[in-house]
């Protein structure tokens, strides 16, 4: 930006930010150049904001124009994200004469920019420090002498600017605003108690929600067949009727995958595991898929367990096994942490991810953003988490593809589930939340309407789903025009005893004859064939080489 204004490494730039109106006095910018030039002939001054008094802009055309400044002073005009600018600049001179706050005074501190702005009594004096942070002035003769002790001593501009950014992040940083919000209306009580103070600012930005469907943009189903993704949540065995632990760690189940995969190797699946932190920390975990990784049967994502993945600010909790309730700077760090440790131990870079317990929040979306993810799959369809505080009852969702970012760079792949039954195409996301309220389910509503072929929601796996349930959704959906599948189970179910849904050994063999069964399906009935998250996201010419099915026996 500054080549472009053409102003060289070593030349000196002001910047102003506002509009070009006579309240804000640019006039006295432009006024004062030459004086500054005549000391620092390579200055440049530039003025970003939109004209709104047409006349006052002229004059200030006029003026550079006159006193031979047509090239030293940049007219940049409105910026919706003038951030840029600052980061091109050196100082950062405000003349304005009227101001409630002047918020572009601390946002050029913030980043890290001396400021020299005019005097303004209870209004920017307690923030711009003389001679510390920056300086005031009152006329011409205050502006041309304070800035040119900057522009005379480039290290007092780099110690003042470092000062300033300070200062600015202690005073005006998000969470000390938001800290003293909570004290005023008596809810300093209610704040998030958490040493989240010691990790790093994020900076994530807002582009992206996996639960803000403002962001959301249908994604163009892909060519061919129905494509069905296998993913399995590759996590530590737990009781869950019990209260969450962090010591709660055991993975030994990895070792019984082999037996699903005589059945994927049938039908020609190549699932993806969505590895948690206790599985790729631990040789019992990362060891298996190590060895299906290298034997080319398998794909690696990550899935998030708060209360098990460090870093461990938090109190264990109900509430907190949802990591879509941390502070974002939490989520985040969890997130990278993980990322990072699936990359150290297992050779590669996940690029799909899932929260545990489909627990994703405001923040999940810009996350994944920073961390590199092209695919999420934390969308639980027609099943809101109970204990996400800021998703509850939402049966709207769709269940096909779609983005989430405004880019349109990160897809959201939810897992398989809908509303079936006569009820279901005109009235079922309305009944829905009422039908299946806990209150509801107690009564045997539901069970009820389900009987009755009325409404009944399914979701696509063989954990408490009957085999012909699933075919029924399957033929829904495609009734619907579904044209990607996503089924899901957890790596436990495959060890009896671990999951509510395998407690004997017969029930083992009942999974995985659910699987072959269900394979066979939708392979020959509903016409389909098993894919690649790669294939969804990049269509067919990301598809990866498939083994091909092989009869049983």
């Amino acid at each position: 930006m500054r080549a472009a204004i053409g102003a060289a490494p070593e030349d000196p730039v002001l910047l102003s930010v506002g509009g070009l109106v006579e309240r804000k006095d640019p006039l006295l910018l432009i006024e004062a150049l030459p004086r500054l030039r005549a000391r620092h002939p390579r200055l440049r001054l530039v003025l970003v904001g939109p004209v709104v008094e047409p006349d006052y802009a002229a004059r200030l055309h006029e003026t550079a124009a006159r006193l031979g400044l047509a090239e030293a002073v940049v007219f940049a005009g409105e910026q919706r994200n003038p951030h840029p600018w600052f980061a091109a600049a050196d100082i950062l001179v405000f003349a304005s004469r009227l101001e409630g706050f002047g918020t572009v005074v601390p946002e050029g501190m913030a980043h890290g920019l001396p400021v020299v702005v005019r005097h303004l009594p209870g209004v920017n004096d307690d923030f711009v420090l003389e001679g510390r942070t920056g300086f005031l002035f009152r006329d011409e003769d205050g502006f041309a002498a304070a800035t040119l002790r900057l522009l005379d001593d480039p290290p007092l501009r780099r110690r003042i600017g470092a000062a300033a950014r300070r200062l600015a992040r202690e005073r005006f940083g998000m969470r000390g605003i938001a800290a003293r919000y909570l004290q005023i209306y008596g809810l300093a009580d209610r704040m998030i108690r958490l040493p989240v103070a010691g990790l790093p600012e994020t900076g994530l930005g807002c582009t992206a929600s996996v639960v803000d469907a403002r962001f959301h943009a249908p994604a163009p189903p892909p060519p061919g067949p129905p494509l069905l993704l296998t993913t399995v949540d590759a996590e530590e065995a737990f009781d869950w009727s019990r209260p969450f632990s962090r010591e709660t760690v055991d993975v030994r189940a990895m070792a019984a995958q082999h037996l699903a995969h005589r059945v994927f190797e049938r039908h020609g699946v190549v699932p993806v595991y969505l590895a948690d932190w206790p599985i790729v920390s631990q040789a019992h975990g990362r060891a298996p898929l190590r060895e299906m990784l290298r034997d080319g049967l398998c794909d690696v994502g990550a899935q998030l367990h708060p209360w098990v993945n460090p870093p461990f600010f938090e109190q264990v909790s109900e509430h907190a096994s949802y990591v879509g309730n941390l502070p974002a700077a939490l989520e985040y760090e969890k997130a990278r942490r993980l990322t990072e440790a699936i990359g150290e131990h297992l050779g590669v870079t996940p690029r799909i991810y899932r929260t545990g317990r489909f627990g994703a929040g405001r923040r999940t979306g810009d996350i994944l953003k920073r961390l590199g993810y092209l695919v999420d799959s934390s969308v639980s369809v027609c099943w809101p988490p109970e204990g996400a505080d800021w998703q509850p009852g939402r049966w709207t969702v769709s269940a096909r593809p779609h983005w989430i970012d405004r880019e349109r760079t990160l897809l959201e792949v939810p897992a398989s589930a809908g509303l079936v039954g006569r009820l279901g195409p005109r009235h079922g996301q309305r009944l829905a939340p009422l039908v299946f309220h806990p209150l509801a389910q107690r009564l045997a509503v539901s069970a009820a309407l389900s009987r009755l072929g009325l409404l009944e929601r399914i979701r696509l796996s063989p954990e408490g789903i009957t085999i012909e349930e699933a075919k029924r959704l399957v033929r829904h959906m495609l009734a619907e025009g579904q044209r990607v599948f996503v089924l899901t189970y957890h790596s436990p179910s495959l060890v009896p005893g671990n999951t509510p849904y395998t407690r004997t050994a017969d029930d083992v063999r009942r999974f995985l004859a659910w699987l072959d069964e269900f394979y066979a399906f939708f392979r020959e009935e509903a016409g389909g064939r098993p894919a690649t998250w790669q294939e969804v996201r990049f269509g067919p010419q990301a598809a990866v080489p498939m083994p091909e099915p092989v009869a049983a026996g």
